[in-house]
């Protein structure tokens, strides 16, 4: 039997842009600033346009980013802000492949960031009125196809992987031989109890208990969205979590939500739809609930892999309720990179002090403000403090000493 293959080529590059007295620029919208052209993954005639005060009337107050090349590329973009740690931050990346060509053909973001948010200093984004955008490109090349006899390489190796993961992915979507119901919220899922007991400890010992849910094979979640245990199972059955599947996912839960809720008013119903709508769509919300439950079922690997998504968009408007959840789910080096990330900048640290989240992080987490509270002190300071701590004799200690001067 032969094999057939076929692979994208492709080249990557990133290309920094610094843009000084950026207070200086017009503020209306409309007016583009334009970097000079540069070369990039093996192409020329790039080129980046700003529009400090919007790309139009209907920007205003947003800073609008945008890419152009005329010569025909086709590539995936990702644009974001180098911060004043000099770490990529408020990151934006498209999953889609996009044609460069004609002059009127832009690729960006209309709405990038809000400018006040990007002159506050106190964001990490503005430095000295200095600010440095990055881009990334992936361009696509060519497309080549490959005939090859099966053998025992990695390729082949490889490939019964993919098909593992597509026959499980499918045993998963048929409810083939299910033996239990899974209820989250009100939503049904069938599975099977040797694969969620081989995956999870947590299922293993309610299943090898005479648990109600043992016995009935029905397991009730309520504190779970559908969406996200669909998530859930679908890494327990492939041991694969791309967020590409996210939106299979949510055509799904929604088919079987909308069989639940014709069992209520149509009040509850649309009640239900506005409550849905923006949370599940949004990825990073998503990833945090998906490793809550991943903890909660003690799935180390999708705890890991959560936690990394987590890592690439820390902003001193979500990092403290980051460090909460990491310290809940016990992911290790979520909570070092976040008060990593908040001890390294006074600056930073201090914008995150005046969120809401950094007051349910003092409520619910006081202690783990020490290593905060240690790096605003300077380090002088903090040995004068251990010093003077050393030096200054206790009550016993002058009660000593006045005994043996008498």
């Amino acid at each position: 039997m032969s094999t057939l293959t076929t692979s994208v080529n492709n080249l990557e590059g990133i290309q920094r842009w610094t843009v000084n007295h950026f207070s200086l620029l017009p503020k209306e919208p409309g007016n583009a600033i334009k970097s000079p052209e540069f070369a990039m993954a093996g192409h020329e005639g790039w080129q980046l346009l700003l529009y400090p005060g919007g790309y139009d009337a209907e920007a205003k107050g947003y800073v609008s980013l945008y890419l152009k090349n005329v010569n025909g590329v086709r590539a995936q973009l990702s644009l974001g802000i180098i911060n004043q740690a000099q770490m990529p931050e408020h990151r934006y990346r498209s999953h889609d492949v996009r044609n460069f060509e004609g002059s009127g053909n832009l690729w960006g973001y209309y709405r990038f960031i809000q400018r006040d948010a990007l002159m506050d200093e106190k964001c990490g984004h503005l430095l000295q009125d200095s600010v440095i955008f990055e881009c990334k490109v992936v361009v696509v090349t060519d497309i080549v196809h490959h005939v090859g006899r099966v053998a025992g390489s990695a390729g082949s190796e490889r490939a019964c992987a993919a098909k593992l993961v597509g026959d499980m992915s499918q045993l998963l979507h048929s409810s083939l031989y299910s033996d239990v119901t899974l209820v989250a919220q009100g939503v049904e899922f069938r599975a099977h109890k040797a694969i969620l007991a081989a995956r999870s400890p947590v299922f293993k010992a309610m299943f090898d208990s005479s648990m109600r849910e043992s016995v009935d094979g029905v397991v009730t979640i309520e504190d779970i969205k559908p969406a996200v245990f669909r998530q859930l199972l679908r890494f327990m059955y492939t041991g694969c979590y791309s967020e590409d599947d996210l939106e299979e996912d949510h055509e799904e839960v929604s088919r079987k939500q909308a069989v639940v809720e014709e069992k209520k008013s149509d009040a509850d119903v649309e009640d239900a739809e506005e409550e849905s709508g923006d949370e599940d769509n949004d990825v990073e919300e998503f990833t945090g609930l998906l490793l809550v439950a991943a903890d909660r079922y003690q799935l180390s690997e999708l705890v890991e892999l959560s936690s990394s998504r987590l890592m690439d968009s820390l902003s001193p408007e979500n990092v403290a309720d980051r460090l909460i959840l990491a310290d809940q789910c016990q992911a290790i080096e979520l909570k070092n990179l976040c008060l990593e990330y908040l001890s390294s900048d006074p600056r930073r640290l201090a914008a995150c002090m005046s969120t809401a989240g950094f007051a349910r992080l003092s409520k619910m987490r006081p202690t783990m403000l020490l290593p905060l509270l240690e790096a605003m002190v300077p380090a002088s300071a903090q040995q004068d403090s251990r010093k003077r701590q050393r030096d200054t004799p206790t009550k016993f200690g002058r009660s000593q000493l006045k005994r043996k001067r008498s």
